[in-house]
């Protein structure tokens, strides 16, 4: 067991225990584009893990690098992330949760957050089955087949330095949060969804220091098929904990932490909105098939690849957004 790697989980637990996407409710009502508080914290927390990358990377240069386009693709170099994001972005508008968000739920014990990491794992089986079927077929279209398309990032894209990059970013978070207030910068919704974005990029600025690594959370469920397969001797990894898995293991564990010893400050948010456990489980295992697929979800793509500015991050996260407005316009 890594101590670093389950510390920065320990407390990225908390921090999206504490923020108001861990609310089904603020992510429906996102995707449903009646309320920006989702997007609000997302931003928040991306603006400042853009700077923490930047800063990282002048001091270290390249420790923190872009996500490259999911390798399983056919068409074009990011086919497998568009698809992979609305398949991530139906299965968030269904369960009202993320896999970063059902492991939380599942630690303070709401029903629909275990039901959803079940989900989530025999998506996680579903995909592994499926890559290997797939994967001899795929033509890595668009891209060199041993190094990838040579321009990963949006800044290598437009011809951009990394600072002007990160300062056309900043400004872009931040002319949307206060667009998106509608006026109401004293508002509650605001207040909270901004320190909910603090309190995620905090854990992501522990993480770096930590073990030199941004947060990601769907491979965490990803290893743990690993893990049980190699323990049955089936050809996975062992016995051994795997990074990712350990890290999750964190995440429950910091959130269980918080339930168990402050839970006046827990939100009642998180259980005002039922989710019965037959959408939550289908919602999981949409949202990792697609997260196994993409190669990334909303924590690592999201939150960690658009803050390197990967294209691959942008166009899976667009994705993921398209396919919860989308599903949710066609359900209303």
């Amino acid at each position: 067991m890594s101590l670093p790697t389950f510390l920065s989980g320990a407390l990225l637990g908390p921090a999206l225990l504490l923020a108001p996407i861990s609310h089904p409710s603020k992510i429906q009502a996102q995707f449903s584009l009646t309320s920006y508080t989702m997007l609000q914290t997302f931003l928040t927390a991306s603006a400042l893990s853009a700077l923490l990358a930047y800063i990282t990377n002048l001091r270290r240069p390249s420790t923190l690098a872009a996500r490259k386009p999911a390798p399983c693709s056919f068409i074009t170099a990011y086919d497998a992330n568009i698809l992979g994001g609305l398949l991530q972005g139906l299965g968030m508008a269904l369960a009202g949760a993320c896999p970063g968000t059902g492991l939380v739920k599942t630690a303070v014990g709401v029903p629909s957050g275990a039901w959803f990491v079940a989900g989530g794992l025999l998506g996680a089986v579903a995909w592994r089955e499926f890559e290997t079927r797939i994967k001899p077929r795929s033509n890595g279209a668009g891209q060199n087949s041993r190094t990838g398309p040579s321009k990963i990032t949006v800044g290598e894209k437009l011809g951009l330095a990394p600072e002007v990059m990160l300062l056309l970013w900043e400004a872009i978070c931040i002319g949307a949060v206060l667009w998106t207030a509608g006026g109401d910068f004293g508002g509650k919704g605001l207040g909270s969804a901004v320190l909910g974005g603090m309190g995620i990029g905090a854990a992501q600025a522990t993480s770096v220091m930590l073990r030199g690594a941004m947060v990601g959370v769907s491979g965490g469920y990803g290893q743990a098929v690993e893990w049980v397969s190699g323990a049955l001797g089936e050809g996975g990894s062992g016995i051994g904990l795997l990074g990712a898995l350990q890290f999750d293991l964190g995440v429950l564990g910091g959130a269980w932490a918080l339930g168990r010893f402050a839970p006046e400050l827990v939100d009642a948010g998180i259980r005002a909105v039922y989710v019965n456990g037959s959408t939550a489980f289908l919602g999981g295992a949409l949202q990792l098939f697609g997260a196994r697929m993409a190669g990334g979800c909303t924590s690592g793509h999201g939150l960690s690849g658009m803050a390197t500015f990967g294209v691959a991050s942008f166009v899976t996260v667009a994705s993921i957004f398209a396919g919860g407005v989308g599903w949710t316009a066609l359900m209303m």
